[in-house]
């Protein structure tokens, strides 16, 4: 009479694999005890494996650059295993947040074979950290290699307003866009007018200035230039909107923010381990939930975002790391922020809770 199993991972390690000296046979591990059921006996079983099927080694860099990451995972059976019966997904999983990436990070599929694979990494930010390590996906179980990491190449790329809000000014950088990667970047407002943008480096330079092609277009969406560049319109000024800027490929689009009655705060301040979890250091409000100020920090330090000088309403945010990444999202309630010693510009949105430190 067929049998059927079904067994917890904590219980035993289980999997259908042929050796040099057996045919198809299901081995069962439990307790430290090998036995032996053939596949004819069984209707079905639940499945479960053990990293000891794999060696997976995670190379060096082959290549870096500002924005690229070439290296390769190599994938081998460990020693008695020639073969499975499943199906495997062989990939790498990176991040530049988390030193041991998972699989539920960002991550590239690169096949479905045991054997050494290349890859690139592409679309990176420039002078970031990336952690990686390969893995196998077997059924529900996913299984890594040794981590390795880098840092790529050159500066990032910062975003300036200048327009009805900063009064056409060639010298006021408090209205930094904020990033969601390297090439989109957004800015939540109650736009009054018309704008342009400059790039950190070009700040001041009308030639090099980013906008819309056609003048006094309007529009939710439309093409980005930087060649005699027109001012980009809100569709309806006077309300809340968010401003995204695709640079990558030179696009922008208006999105009304669904609340066109924020909450407003009469304080935005820092406080961490550099002012002894205290004394607020206050930001100055640009605009109406837009918030900038320059901070000297003398060593590294943890710290938050709170509104109105108390502890009712503060943002943090979970694995924010300025030394890995200058900026995030916030949120009520969130975990404290590192940053390491240094002089920076700090920004900060109330409605969105998006924040930079750019190093000054």
């Amino acid at each position: 009479m067929k049998r059927i199993f079904s067994f917890a991972l904590s219980a035993l390690l289980a999997i259908v694999f042929t050796t040099a000296h057996a045919q198809q046979n299901i081995f069962i591990w439990k307790d430290g005890n090998i036995s032996v059921k053939s596949v004819a006996d069984i209707d079905s079983i639940t499945t479960s494996v053990g990293s000891w099927l794999f060696d997976i080694h995670t190379s060096a860099p082959t290549s870096v650059t500002t924005n690229t990451l070439e290296a390769s995972v190599t994938v081998s059976y460990a020693d008695n295993v020639q073969s499975l019966s499943q199906t495997l997904e062989v990939g790498v999983c990176f991040s530049s947040r988390k030193a041991t990436p998972a699989y539920t990070d960002e991550r590239k599929r690169l096949g479905t074979s045991v054997r050494s694979y290349d890859f690139t990494l592409s679309d990176l930010d420039p002078g970031t950290t990336y952690y990686y390590r390969g893995y196998v996906k077997l059924g529900d179980e996913v299984f890594y290699g040794n981590v390795k990491s880098i840092t790529t190449f050159g500066e990032k790329p910062f975003y300036y307003m200048v327009g009805e809000l900063t009064g056409w000014s060639t010298s006021n950088k408090d209205f930094a866009f904020y990033p969601e990667s390297n090439t989109v970047h957004s800015y939540t407002a109650q736009f009054t007018g018309d704008l342009k943008i400059w790039m950190k480096d070009d700040f001041g330079n009308w030639d090099t200035a980013y906008g819309a092609i056609f003048e006094g277009d309007d529009s939710e969406s439309g093409p980005l230039t930087q060649s005699g560049a027109c001012a980009i319109v809100c569709p309806e000024p006077g309300a809340y909107y968010t401003l995204t800027v695709d640079f990558a490929n030179m696009s922008y689009k208006w999105t009304k923010v669904a609340d066109q009655n924020p909450t407003t705060y009469y304080s935005v301040s820092l406080i961490g381990g550099f002012n002894g979890w205290t004394e607020d250091y206050d930001l100055t409000q640009v605009i109406p939930h837009n918030w900038h100020t320059v901070l000297t920090l003398q060593s590294a330090t943890e710290l938050k975002f709170r509104a109105n000088h108390c502890w009712e309403v503060d943002w943090g945010d979970d694995g924010g790391d300025i030394n890995k990444k200058e900026y995030g999202k916030s949120s009520i309630r969130g975990g404290n922020i590192n940053c390491t010693a240094g002089t920076y510009d700090v920004f900060f949105n109330d409605i969105t809770g998006e924040y930079l430190f750019v190093v000054k």
